[in-house]
């Protein structure tokens, strides 16, 4: 992170030689900081397959102090060559994880470093062709991530940030491809560290056998295992304390949720029950009131619909209850329709002419949606009458941003500015060119207008419109 802060700073900042020195030293600081880092993680891994091994932290931190350091120059230098690139790397990770007998001085450090490096150059480059086309596909898959998560935000989370407004402009950019490298860098460089580690403690177990006492360690561990089992299996548990232990144990409370659910009632207090009696009663007797009373209306309602001369209800047909239904139906829309029918009409009062003295054009924090874009057009066209084409200019470029944001192409927000308004409407209003295009024209000459020196004529302000009027007709 500090050196792709120190990159950005020296590139594009204007203090960047004011502040080069400082930078520069704490840069090689952290940089030995890391060093040193990932040589105890080297030794923590050595560890793991020889823990008896001794090893000489101050030691071997100050040899890498002094030999990691010149890879930042010998490894550019062999990968131009390309033969000579795999061993080197292999050289110093082996120099990370020396025992402290290896770091006695540092020529020795470096003498066995450099024998493990020899030993198996074969394997040191099928290692690094391996890593190197699986380093490809994690680049690739944090790329694409990357690229993609500031639009999932925005989709999953509703979060909009300046990553979305920026779009495909924020993927293809240098610090875009710089990062991540970097994050690839962290996702692969303890795999390679491990791996070379591996391979040093084989190369050494040749002249050492350690990785023959490791197996023996293992052999012996899994014996006393074997050893145990058969000693407690030579004492057989009587059935019936089987048969205790078990049900004990499954009465513990993390095994209740194995046993059935019991069909006894639970036991309630004499009142409460009575209380819960009493009420299920009530609720009874009103469900078996309603539906009394509903049979008793449609029994009457099949009275009066029956014919004098038949004593059955036809064979077909719909039930009682559904003409009742469609009955309640019509009456309801006839009374809604008649309602409506003897509302008076709203008077629609007129629009108030807009007031140029209350809109303050040349306020900054004025927003388009403050007013409708109609008003908006109003104002222009009263402003250009009266020969105020800058601020007519103003009033229309206002209104062109209201209509964007009611057709839902950009969001207004007092934080963005017009760029952004525009890299949102390339994004939201895909397929139609014609409003992208007009867009950024009618950019281009507000801002020449507005911001710069370019006096707003009137044929500058009758191109905007006409402009205004291509988008319209995309909506």
């Amino acid at each position: 992170m500090a050196f792709l802060f120190f990159w950005e700073e020296m590139t594009h900042s204007g203090l960047a030689a004011e502040r080069v020195g400082v930078e520069s030293l704490l840069l090689a600081v952290l940089l030995l900081a890391m060093f040193a880092a990932q040589s105890i993680f080297s030794v923590r891994l050595r560890q793991l397959l020889e823990p008896g091994a001794t090893i000489d932290g101050t030691r071997l931190v100050l040899l890498q102090c002094l030999i990691q350091p010149t890879k930042l120059i010998v490894l550019p230098a062999t990968a131009v060559a390309l033969l000579p690139f795999a061993p080197a790397a292999a050289f110093y990770q082996h120099c990370a994880a020396l025992r402290a007998a290896d770091v006695r001085t540092w020529r020795t450090g470096i003498g066995q470093a450099w024998r493990l490096t020899r030993r198996g150059t074969g394997q040191t480059w099928t290692a690094f062709g391996l890593f190197s086309i699986f380093g490809l596909l994690i680049w690739i898959n944090l790329f694409v991530l990357m690229a993609f998560l500031p639009e999932l935000s925005r989709m999953l989370l509703g979060i909009e940030t300046e990553f979305n407004r920026a779009g495909a402009n924020l993927i293809f950019t240098s610090t875009f491809f710089r990062i991540s490298i970097a994050v690839t860098y962290c996702v692969l460089e303890p795999l390679w560290r491990a791996a070379q580690v591996l391979r040093g403690f084989e190369g050494e177990s040749i002249t050492t056998g350690a990785d023959l006492r490791r197996v023996l360690r293992q052999v012996t561990t899994v014996a006393a295992m074997l050893l145990c089992f058969s000693a407690r299996a030579e004492q057989p548990i009587p059935p019936p304390q089987l048969d205790e232990s078990i049900s004990q144990t499954l009465q513990n409370p993390e095994f209740s949720w194995r046993n059935p659910r019991a069909a006894q009632k639970a036991q309630l207090p004499g009142w409460l029950e009575a209380l819960q009696n009493g009420t299920r009663a009530i609720f009874r007797g009103i469900n078996n009131g309603i539906r009394s009373f509903f049979d008793w209306l449609e029994s009457l309602i099949d009275k009066r619909i029956k014919s004098p001369g038949s004593d059955a209800a036809p064979a077909s047909g719909l039930r009682t209850s559904s003409y009742l239904v469609i009955a309640l139906c019509v009456a309801l829309i006839l009374g809604l329709v008649i309602r409506q029918w003897r509302t008076k009409p709203a008077v629609v009062a007129q629009a108030e002419a807009v007031n140029l003295a209350t809109v303050e054009l040349a306020d900054e924090t004025l927003l388009p949606t403050d007013r409708p874009e109609d008003e908006w057009a109003l104002l222009g066209r009263d402003l250009l009458a009266q020969g105020e084409t800058r601020l007519a200019l103003r009033a229309l470029y206002l209104g062109c941003l209201a209509h964007l944001a009611r057709q839902q192409w950009i969001q207004v927000h007092r934080g963005k500015s017009n760029l952004d308004y525009l890299y949102e409407l390339r994004r939201r209003a895909k397929g139609y060119t014609g409003v992208e295009s007009s867009f950024a024209e009618n950019l281009r000459l507000y801002e020449r207008s507005w911001y710069g020196e370019h006096a707003a004529t009137p044929q500058v302000v009758a191109e905007f419109v006409a402009n205004v009027e291509r988008i319209k007709s995309h909506a």
